[in-house]
């Protein structure tokens, strides 16, 4: 059942806001920049080795940033930036961040379609979109040489291998020039969106769109064409083949004849070479793909939507941009270690912590995709470096959506790993059931008394506990009170739950509500409301001794989900749309622009503070809740250790302390609103709350029941994934594009095909 969870493995992972990326010609750093929130261009400068930020410098008011790029010695760097209707240039030294010059006059010509440097780093070519070829000297700043003639916009240009010539593009034109004298050696009867010298600079390579087209460089003939209506095009490093792209194949041509060596299966939008010419590096926008050039065997892929993605100099690592993140990723041996970075100094940090063998028992490292464990440990008051002083705690905050990659990543390789790991609801199982948590059964045994059972049971597996939980999330049904009182007589959340005690009685009430409000008043306004409880509802699992269960509970959900549809007893919104929380505010309209009444929500503990009060807050004190038809939980957030860690007896203290101390955890309560797991905290403070939102109902004591019913033992690691089958099963039941059998047999074989 078991599936590998780590196949791609990062070198590094820098969290910074990236907008480009690239490495420098000698492989030792790596360049970044992107245009903050005050519209300053900020260049970034990082160790290629250690991915510790060495500089950061702004390049000024900025737009956009069109081009970052090493000189070949790797000493200089060039920025372009537009602001307005203006462009900068500026030169910096690499190794001092210093400004060497602002190019002036480049920067009044360079629009930013094209700039390079030639070999040896004095020269600076550049294609503008004021239809201009130019060279610029580094040196002086000033203008060598420019190249008129082109008609198209902003034409892009590049240096011969030998330096002697220039090859320049539009939207028109093709052209080859004498660099030295300016002149045009020839003009190409094939208008350009790409061309290339070929490595050894006797042929280019040229596509419009519609042909690719070889040329031979001294005499201007059209050596051949090729039928692939490609993009873009370029050589393998010796020479001898061609690979091109059109954003749906990538193929690869031999250079000589002509003749398709092969097609690729995947619908690459880039594609070029490593710089040995021994694998072919693709992405298309949601998957990177490394492909042997010989075998044209798929080598691996890594299903990150990257936005560029490109070799080192030495073809060892390949350097992706994504979004706000720049990762390196092992060309050679395919296997990744991880470390997160915000800025520097978090960055020196985690380098130092990884750098070392062992780390003293008195340190600990926590990652986190959330603030909570970092309130708990700061807060002046009652956090954990108050209570134990002796202990060094370093916190990594990543971005959510990126936080279990980084993981894997770390625990797949064993290094640059933390002690102290954060996990949501979603996933927490995964990482209880494979093995990769330190057993903390000590702690729930010198504890079980006054906790919850359900967060136990999550972060249990084979009578043992991996992962335990400071909060519980039980969910309720929020329910209208003005509505309560129309359409049933009362708002009393005692008398309200006899109306949805159960499954059956939920469809009684749905139909009572329906008729009794001539048609505007529905139960739920999405379906998606009652998939939670549902599954709740089981006795057993997804997954009983390797074989997949449908509880019957859950073929009653597709009938019940299939009664309310047809008689429009919902309200035909999608769960956490717009038209989902128009439904709290007494906006929502169906499709004649008749208002709709929706009775009530399904909501976990959070739900009341960051939905309901948020999304509608001119319904306060309309509001209150009951169970409903079973009890349930969503979401929550587990803490557990790295298996591996030097120090396990910190590492148990920390999570003893946060997720089971009374004392931390009354005040934890107070101070945040949080739902605890600890039965002898809830007991002494869920008498003191009264909530104006839910008309003064107690909504603490009122969780805390509905909590001790949850059954954490039903909880699997598949479930994420075997849910959202069973959800598109659903829905084609639901619609009626499937009968019921058939939407079943249907969800039975995707499970079995992907488990």
């Amino acid at each position: 059942m078991k599936k590998l969870l780590f196949s791609i493995i990062i070198l590094l992972s820098f969290y910074t806001i990236a907008e480009s990326a690239s490495f420098s010609p000698d492989g030792m750093y790596i360049v970044s920049g992107y245009v903050d929130e005050n519209m300053k261009a900020i260049i970034k400068l990082y160790d290629a080795k250690t991915g510790i930020e060495i500089r950061s410098f702004s390049a000024g008011g900025a737009w956009g940033i069109l081009h970052i790029l090493f000189s070949p010695d790797s000493k200089k760097i060039v920025t372009v930036t537009n602001w307005s209707e203006s462009t900068s240039v500026i030169l910096w030294d690499t190794n001092t961040g210093n400004v060497i010059r602002e190019m002036g006059s480049l920067g009044q010509h360079c629009g930013g379609w094209s700039i390079e440097f030639n070999f040896d780093g004095s020269q600076i070519l550049s294609g503008s979109w004021d239809s201009a070829v130019k060279i610029h000297d580094v040196l002086t700043g000033r203008e060598i040489r420019s190249f008129p003639g082109h008609t198209g916009f902003a034409p892009s240009a590049s240096f011969s291998p030998d330096e002697r010539q220039i090859l320049s593009f539009d939207s028109e034109t093709m052209r080859l020039w004498d660099a030295v004298t300016g002149r045009v050696v020839r003009t190409f009867s094939s208008s350009g969106r790409f061309a290339t010298f070929s490595p050894d600079g006797k042929q280019i390579l040229s596509a419009d769109g519609k042909t690719i087209r070889l040329w031979d460089t001294d005499t201007g003939r059209e050596i051949r064409s090729f039928s692939f209506s490609g993009e873009s095009a370029t050589f393998s490093p010796d020479g001898k083949q061609i690979l091109s792209t059109d954003g749906k194949t990538i193929k690869l041509w031999d250079a000589v004849t002509g003749r398709e060596i092969r097609s690729f299966s995947f619908s690459g939008k880039t594609a070029t070479f490593s710089p040995d010419g021994k694998q072919i590096l693709s992405a298309d926008g949601k998957t990177i793909k490394l492909w042997d050039a010989v075998t044209g065997r798929e080598i691996s892929s890594f299903s990150f939507s990257g936005k560029s993605a490109t070799f080192s100099p030495d073809g060892k690592q390949i350097l992706f941009v994504y979004e706000k993140t720049i990762k390196l990723w092992d060309a050679v041996t395919d296997y990744t270690t991880t470390s997160p970075v915000k800025d520097s100094s978090v960055w020196t940090k985690q380098q130092q912590s990884t750098a070392q063998t062992t780390q003293p028992n008195n340190k600990l490292v926590i990652w986190s995709f959330t603030n909570e464990l970092s309130d708990m440990t700061n807060d002046p008051t009652y956090g954990f470096k108050v209570t134990h002083p002796e202990v060094q705690v370093e916190y990594f905050k990543f971005p959510y959506d990126e936080f279990q990659d980084n993981l894997d990543m770390v625990l797949a390789s064993g290094r640059g790993t933390p002690d102290i790991i954060t996990l949501e609801s979603s996933y927490v199982r995964k990482y209880v059931e494979y093995g990769l948590l330190l057993d903390i059964t000590d702690i729930y045994e010198n504890n079980k008394s006054k906790l919850i059972a359900y967060p136990v049971e999550v972060g249990s597996y084979k009578g043992r506990v991996y992962a335990l939980s400071w909060q519980a999330c039980p969910g309720a049904m929020f329910y209208r009170r003005s509505l309560a009182k129309k359409y049933l007589g009362t708002d009393d959340p005692k008398t309200v739950q006899t109306y949805f005690a159960d499954f059956d009685k939920l469809l009684e009430t749905a139909r009572l509500l329906k008729q009794k409000s001539n048609g505007s008043c529905v139960v739920v306004s999405s379906l998606g409301d009652m998939t939670i409880p549902f599954l709740s509802a089981r006795k057993a699992p997804w997954i009983v001794n390797g074989k997949l269960v449908i509880d019957p509970v859950m073929e009653k959900y597709m009938d019940i989900c299939k009664t309310l549809y047809d008689n429009k007893w919902e309200g035909r919104v999608d769960q956490w749309s717009e038209g989902w929380k128009a439904g709290m505010k007494d906006e929502l309209k169906d499709e004649s622009g008749k208002q709709v009444e929706v009775f009530s929500y399904f909501l976990p503990t959070w739900g009341l503070r960051y939905v309901l009060k948020q999304d509608a807050p001119g319904t306060s004190g309309d509001w209150a809740m009951c169970q409903g038809p079973s009890s349930y939980r969503k979401s929550g957030t587990w803490v557990g250790a790295y298996k591996g860690t030097k120090n396990p007896e910190a590492a148990k203290e920390f999570i003893r302390y946060v997720a089971t101390d009374d004392t931390f955890l009354e005040a934890w309560a107070k101070d945040t609103g949080d739902m605890v797991s600890n039965i002898n905290v809830i007991n002494k403070i869920k008498d003191t709350y009264s909530e104006p939102y839910l008309g003064g109902q107690n909504h603490y004591a009122a969780f805390s029941e509905i909590a001790k019913n949850v059954n954490g033992k039903l909880f699997q690691a598949t479930d994420e994934a075997i849910e959202a089958m069973f959800d598109l099963a659903v829905a084609s039941f639901v619609r009626g594009e499937k009968s019921k059998a058939k939407a079943l047999a249907d969800f039975k074989k995707q499970v079995e095909a992907q488990f």
